[in-house]
């Protein structure tokens, strides 16, 4: 896990938590075995991506390099895994991508002890039903560790403009408190902060919103923050899952972090960096994406935004819950999202009473008012850019 965004860990013997990007081939649709994976890698310290089915190569590659991920897992269960898992690990290369850990599970041909010692040979470790879970992570951290003692720290050099693979791993320093400097960008990426309550739909807008903007052209960063536990170690990135068809555009780059319900000055900080490094990747805009959250203040997310969006849902926004503090007072925007599903009268005449600034009704699902909120985000922008 990024030690700024935990808000705490010493310089010095703290290490930030690895990263699996759990993925299927292709062509296979069986994904029940990554979701029996992702609470015991939580278990052992590691933070889990799952972006879902039916993604070409290509995609999963890309996913692998904006993440940094530290290994990769594929869980076969048609075809043949030699070719499959040849396949990726060529495509992986390719990419730079040589140094992941790889992991390797499933049923059919890969169970037999001449396709296993195929896989090995391509670099696969191999995991069989019959393996502990506990194994899998035990094996990740072990490989992980090794990795970061012998890992050569690449130059603190900044080119006019960063490509996505330097962007990524500069990134990854960033977490490793080995990025001493960030240079000041010569222009900096507007950046428009998106909170709300856990199940608003804040991913679902989000990639409706990333959906619009990228027809007009524009360089966009994301940062999508999912929650640690109060008892596992790791988080389960998931928000990339509803909008990795995103991953697709060269003008949209996108990270995921695991964090604790803490917005210190040091995270805060830290995510100011990673915006900083966005905008020296070109980026016109920063999204990001913030864990749920309820009555907590976080007063510093403020000094995060250019443009601070609250999104809620119909049922959930009255005058009660506006009179009583929390984030929202923050808030340039408001998104009542959602209205497909429930009426939203109540909510609007609140907002009217106790919300002095502009909401939409918006709905993830049909699309309703997203050509508006983009029209208001870059307006935003045009009458506040950033020098």
């Amino acid at each position: 896990m990024n030690r700024f965004l935990a808000g705490g860990g010493d310089r010095e013997t703290d290490m930030r938590t690895p990263k699996i990007l759990l993925i299927k081939p292709p062509l296979d649709d069986h994904d029940r075995p990554i979701y029996d994976l992702i609470v015991p890698l939580r278990k052992a310290g590691i933070d889990p991506i799952w972006t879902g089915l039916q993604q070409p190569w290509s995609q999963i590659v890309k996913t692998a390099l904006e993440e940094d991920a530290d290994a990769i897992g594929v869980s076969v269960h048609t075809g043949d895994p030699a070719i499959l898992l040849g396949k990726l690990k060529t495509e992986l290369e390719r990419a730079g991508l040589s140094e992941k850990i790889l992991v390797a599970g499933g049923s059919g041909e890969i169970t037999l002890p001449d396709m296993q010692a195929k896989l090995a040979g391509l670099g696969y470790k191999v995991f069989l039903s019959g393996d502990a879970v506990e194994n899998i992570g035990a094996y990740i951290m072990e490989k992980f560790r090794e990795n970061q003692k012998c890992s050569v720290s690449i130059t603190e050099h900044f080119e006019s403009r960063l490509s996505r693979h330097l962007l990524a791993k500069h990134i990854t320093r960033l977490e490793n408190i080995n990025l001493t400097l960030v240079p000041p960008p010569k222009k900096k990426s507007f950046r428009v902060l998106l909170a709300g309550p856990a199940g608003a739909g804040k991913s679902s807008l989000l990639n409706k919103i990333l959906e619009k903007l990228e027809l007009r052209e524009i360089k966009i960063g994301v940062m999508l923050c999912d929650p640690r536990g109060p008892k596992e170690k790791g988080a389960f990135l998931g928000d990339r899952v509803w909008m990795q068809e995103r991953t697709l555009s060269e003008n949209i780059f996108i990270r995921s972090f695991s964090q604790l319900s803490n917005y210190s000055r040091r995270s805060v900080n830290f995510l100011k960096k990673v915006s900083d490094l966005f905008a020296l990747w070109g980026a016109d805009i920063t999204f990001l994406e913030t864990i749920g959250m309820g009555q907590e203040s976080a007063a510093r997310l403020g000094e995060l935004a250019d443009l601070f969006i609250w999104v809620a849902l119909p049922n959930e926004t009255d005058s009660m819950r506006l009179m009583k503090g929390g984030a929202h007072e923050l808030a340039d925007l408001v998104l009542l999202n959602k209205i497909d599903k429930e009426p939203s009268f109540k909510a609007e005449l609140a907002l009217k009473q106790h919300f002095q600034n502009p909401y939409f009704k918006v709905s993830a699902h049909t699309g309703e008012g997203i050509d508006e909120v983009c029209e208001f985000i870059l307006e935003k922008i045009k009458n506040n850019p950033c020098g």
